[in-house]
């Protein structure tokens, strides 16, 4: 049976390059960039697509 392991082949994944802190600070950087990512498409969907939603629902109206 074959087990997967990157090792073997001398590479690695981006999986344990998040994983594998290089300083102090980098665990909290990666956390702040989740949550901002986050921020931006939860702001993108309440700015852009709510109101879109919001009109195409007032049109289908009789």
């Amino acid at each position: 049976m074959y087990v997967f392991c990157r090792n073997e082949f001398k590479q690695s994944s981006a999986y344990q390059d998040l994983c594998a802190y290089k300083d102090q600070y980098q665990s909290a950087v990666d956390t702040a960039s989740v949550w901002f990512s986050s921020g931006l498409i939860i702001y993108f969907i309440v700015i852009v697509l709510f109101p879109l939603a919001v009109n195409l629902i007032n049109e289908l109206e009789f």
